[in-house]
């Protein structure tokens, strides 16, 4: 990583991600002209005769629009450039994968920054990327909706302020009846069509400048959030430290080995369940419980300023003076049908999700699963991150001179394996220790096997320790996760 990896403060996280958005800005800008420009004009093409259409589409369309910073930085992050063909190639992922997700579930939401690498990054879905941003989110606080505000308040006081300049700079004589417009808006009686597009280029242009700073700062907000939910500093710090004291701390392990039998004892008099009985027995560990009677609240009538409710359309109704619209469509107007279109948001997610949870119900509660781990310790176990015969894989790898990374490919492919097929539990947060003891106790046929495989992992991966050449063929020789084999339990 390019980066220090260290718990951090909430805004310094922020400002992580704005310096790697300063230092490659150029790359960021390019990414977007390529990716974003071409969907732009297209668009303002096809609307030409009603542009402010158009603009409110691409509005719409923006949370695809930010996946392509995303794109870059991620990459950025961990010492990858990727050049503009790469960026190219991930057109159709970027313009037509996960609609719904972006446009309607997560388009106003305030968190949509910080949720945008969850999406992207972790590939998550349904259930597994609901807890997964719960728990992302709750670490960032309201950072996210600061940053969002602050997003818009940037955005509309750079184009705004340009377009007032620009208007400044009209003579007198060739400029609108700025009276007018304020009344009329755009249209044939108002402010000329290129003002129109005065307007539209200086937003967009904003939008070009600042949205990359916007995705950045959430992308830190999310790699701080790991950091500290996984201990991403933690575990560098002790590779780094297994790499420099490796060879010292074997020997004194096996030092200790050879010394530490002739202190030990004799414990055949002891009784584990005597022992435990008399420390369940004390009082720390009783259950002491309280009743506690509390008056019910009576309900309370509503106030009166709750009265202006009803009102509400002849408000609207009679909303005088107040007439900046675009096209004859008055303030009032397109305030009521922004509030019409939110609220039809609205109704659309809740019946996706009311749809969603009849299917679930419809299939019975038996047939409810959770949802399975993608990442185990850092590494990423799902099926098709993986090569279709690992062994031939790790194989080359070894013959290339990557030991390291060819047991990591047989390690992973065994956690695959027990996860999806085997359906052993393993979590994501679980050691290689706790992945063995899961084996051992639901997955009895491999558990031999996987054992010497960890050992090798963990010796080659903390130790930078190569087994010898006969334990590395009997591993490849023996390999028992293939793909027609059925799950023993």
């Amino acid at each position: 990583m390019i980066a220090e990896v260290r718990p951090r403060n909430r805004w310094e996280a922020m400002d992580l991600g704005l310096v790697l958005a300063r230092t490659r800005y150029v790359a960021l800008l390019k990414a977007w002209a390529l990716m974003v420009w071409p969907v732009w004009a297209i668009i303002l093409v096809s609307f030409r005769s009603e542009p402010l259409w158009g603009l409110a589409l691409i509005w719409w369309l923006k949370p695809l629009a930010e996946r392509v910073p995303l794109l870059v930085l991620s990459r950025e992050m961990f010492g990858e450039t990727l050049s503009l063909r790469k960026v190219l190639r991930q057109w159709p992922r970027v313009w037509l994968g996960g609609l719904f997700h972006y446009l309607v579930s997560t388009r106003l939401s305030p968190a949509r920054h910080v949720l945008l690498p969850v999406r992207e990054l972790e590939e998550l879905r349904g259930q597994a990327f609901r807890q997964r941003a719960a728990r992302i989110a709750s670490q960032c606080g309201f950072s996210s909706w600061t940053m969002q505000a602050m997003h818009l308040v940037f955005l509309h006081s750079l184009s705004a302020s340009v377009f007032i300049f620009v208007i400044a700079l009209i003579p007198e004589r060739y400029s609108p009846d700025w009276e007018l417009f304020f009344e009329v808006g755009f249209g044939e009686d108002g402010a000329p069509a290129w003002c129109v597009w005065v307007w539209i280029g200086l937003y967009l242009t904003s939008l070009t400048l600042i949205t990359p700073f916007c995705v950045a700062a959430g992308f830190g907000l999310y790699l701080n959030a790991r950091t500290k939910m996984e201990g991403w500093d933690i575990e560098l710090a002790f590779r780094r430290l297994a790499a420099r004291i490796g060879p010292a701390a074997l020997v004194v392990a096996m030092g200790c080995a050879l010394i530490l039998p002739a202190f030990a004892v004799d414990d055949k008099g002891w009784d584990a369940g005597a022992a435990m009985d008399e420390i369940l027995a004390k009082p720390e560990f009783k259950i002491h419980t309280e009743t506690e009677f509390r008056p019910v609240d009576e309900p309370k009538e509503m106030p009166d300023w709750f009265d202006w409710w009803p009102e509400m359309p002849n408000w609207f109704a009679g909303f005088p003076g107040l007439s900046l619209g675009f096209g004859g469509v008055s303030l009032a107007s397109g305030f009521v049908w922004i509030l019409v279109g939110l609220a039809v948001a609205v109704v659309i997610v809740l019946l996706a999700k009311w749809l969603v949870a009849l299917q679930a119900f419809g299939r019975g509660r038996g047939d409810t699963k959770e949802p399975v781990v993608a990442t185990v310790m850092g590494m990423n176990v799902r099926q098709d991150s993986l090569p279709r015969d690992i062994v031939a894989a790790a194989r080359k790898l070894l013959a290339a001179g990557d030991f390291q990374e060819a047991m990591a490919l047989l390690y992973r492919g065994a956690l695959s394996w027990l996860i999806h097929r085997a359906e052993v539990p393993i979590q994501e947060s679980d050691t290689e220790g706790d992945c063995l003891d899961r084996v051992r106790q639901a997955e009895a046929v491999t558990a031999p096997y996987f054992e010497q495989l960890t050992r090798v992992w963990i010796a080659a991966a903390y130790g930078s320790r190569r087994a010898g050449g006969d334990d590395i063929e009997r591993l490849l020789e023996l390999w028992p996760y293939v793909a027609n084999r059925k799950e023993a339990r």
